[in-house]
């Protein structure tokens, strides 16, 4: 008898919400949490989470203006990533062909970084080197923030990277997923997150894409450009926020599995200054950002290395599923 790997996988992301994700994220309160409780509840578990109250006791909350962060970091130089749109690592259609584009990195000083962040928005600049940046880059700001200690105590490890993301309201995240236990903190502004699960991978409809970069051209304008020599990335297709009707029209055709409506819908977590997002491992997610009455979004996240446990075979075998899922047309009706 044949197997239906596409009803399979239906019956698979059904029961993981019916079973134990659900249809919310959970908010709890840090002041009810300790490393066994969280441990025990979520981090076995692989299930999101958002804490309130968690940053209670970082200076950065209140700390961190931008007249503060300049006058910390007096004239230190920071990695910068620019794209014409704020859409840097996602896939961008180009004369008919899928690139995987990377933005162009930059090094700056830290007062032009906040001049441009604040004024024209012809180009999207984003702090969003994931290289440790919070000690590497930032220094002087390290003593306004502390790790969040039942995490550690519960991940069994300190994190491995602590990064510093700041930008505007233009830059958005594609969707993907991290090897890593992700604590992200949010400070100033708000975050969006779209999330789902590992056995989801196949409604996000990943491709093999060429990998370009912006560089400036001969005009000094940012254009994509083809790596050479050539390389290929899979990454996620779906954007699930279109810009426009048109988009979304076509994205429903495009990937039906995402929209389908007898499908759970993607989870959703707004989270706001002073909040927490648990983000386990191997889940993907898509991330917006709203400065709102602040002058730009602020976060700092930890990651924490994941346990390479059978929960990673799963997530790869429900990759290997998706992947030879979408290499067959779909089914009439």
């Amino acid at each position: 008898m044949p197997i239906d790997a596409r009803a399979l996988l239906h019956e698979l992301t059904r029961e993981a919400r019916e079973l134990d994700i659900g249809s919310t994220v959970g908010r709890v309160p840090a002041s009810q949490l300790n490393s066994l409780v969280f441990y025990r509840d979520y981090v076995s578990r692989n299930k999101p989470l958002i804490i309130t109250g968690a940053l209670d006791h970082w200076p950065a909350v209140q700390a961190w203006t931008v007249h503060h962060i300049l006058e910390r970091m007096g004239e230190a130089k920071i990695s910068v990533a620019r794209t014409p749109h704020g859409r840097a690592d996602s896939v961008i259609n180009l004369d008919g062909t899928k690139y995987f584009a990377l933005p162009e990195e930059e090094h700056m000083p830290v007062q032009e970084f906040f001049a441009g962040l604040q004024g024209s928005r012809s180009e999207v600049t984003y702090a969003q080197a994931q290289n440790n940046s919070l000690p590497e880059e930032f220094g002087p700001l390290l003593q306004d923030v502390t790790d969040l200690g039942w995490a550690t105590e519960a991940f069994g490890r300190t994190p491995e990277a602590t990064n510093l993301w700041i930008g505007s309201d233009d830059s958005v995240t594609s969707f993907h997923k991290d090897h890593y236990e992700n604590m992200y903190a949010v400070v100033k502004g708000r975050k969006l997150f779209t999330l789902l699960p590992p056995s989801d991978a196949y409604r996000l409809y990943s491709q093999t894409c060429r990998v370009a970069q912006y560089r400036r051209n001969a005009a000094g304008a940012l254009e994509l450009q083809p790596e050479e020599p050539p390389r290929e990335v899979p990454w996620a297709t779906v954007d699930p926020c279109p810009a426009s009707e048109e988009q979304m029209q076509a994205s429903q055709l495009a990937h039906p599995e995402y929209w389908d409506p007898d499908l759970p819908s993607p989870l959703q977590a707004e989270v706001g200054p002073g909040e927490v997002l648990y983000l386990p491992s191997l889940w993907f997610h898509h991330v917006r950002q709203e400065a709102g009455a602040d002058e730009c979004v602020i976060a700092v996240n930890f990651w924490y290395e994941m346990a390479f446990d059978c929960k990673a075979a799963y997530a790869r075998l429900a990759d290997q599923l998706a992947l030879e899922l979408h290499s067959q047309p779909l089914p009439d009706g």
